[in-house]
């Protein structure tokens, strides 16, 4: 059995009575459950939530992913939530929800099922034809679209930090084997002198530039 792609490891998931009973039930995510009973099952036990006592019938498979948040989660049931719960906490807000987590079939039915989602929502908020949505709908593929501008754009700057830092470390080799030429001119016409080629002593100068290169590298 499984919910929001999680798998029940132990127990059992909330189920239709227990929506329609506002049983007073709960699914401990695994870190949750380790916490409160250690290596023990909890399932048949009972937890206090805002003070309220509820029995646990299930734990849910860890993920271990989302910075251990997503094992953090306690599910209850809506209707119980909304009885025993929001009341204490909502305040005006009454019976809201702030998001609605939905799994299409496929992938092919993705589209369809963002269109039927609008028009349901927009009829429940009693929205009329020409007015603006007062919600939002996100499909995983727009958001993992927007993750991959923000993730190129990212490496575009870090492509153009690194490629401002080979300018400038350039600049840096460039200006020392300036200097470094001006106090060698005795030792290039000494080299002159004894047969070496203008080629040859460019040679000299390029390796010593890449060993600088290559050190101020693994530095």
């Amino acid at each position: 059995e499984w919910v929001d792609n999680y798998i029940v490891a132990r127990g059992s998931f909330i189920s239709r009575f227990d929506y329609g009973a506002r049983s007073r039930v709960a699914v401990l995510g695994s870190e949750v459950a380790k916490t409160l009973f250690g290596e023990m099952d909890p399932t048949g036990q009972s937890i206090r939530i805002d003070g309220r006592q509820f029995q646990v019938i299930g734990v849910l498979e860890s993920r271990g992913t989302g910075f251990g948040v997503e094992d953090l989660r306690v599910y209850v049931p809506l209707s119980t939530f909304y009885t025993t719960l929001a009341a204490a906490q909502a305040g005006s807000r009454g019976n809201s929800v702030d998001m609605i987590s939905v799994q299409a079939r496929s992938s092919d039915g993705l589209e369809s099922a963002e269109q039927e989602i609008t028009a349901i929502l927009r009829d429940l908020h009693g929205i009329r034809e020409g007015e603006r949505d007062d919600f939002r709908v996100l499909n995983m593929e727009s958001v993992a679209g927007q993750l991959t501008q923000v993730m190129g754009i990212l490496q575009l700057v870090l492509a153009g930090i690194a490629g401002i830092s080979l300018l400038v470390g350039g600049i840096g080799i460039m200006n020392i084997m300036l200097v470094s030429v001006t106090e060698r001119i005795r030792e290039i016409g000494l080299r002159k002198a004894v047969g070496a080629r203008r080629r040859d002593i460019l040679i000299q100068f390029l390796v010593e530039a890449a060993t600088l290169g290559l050190c101020g590298f693994i530095s």
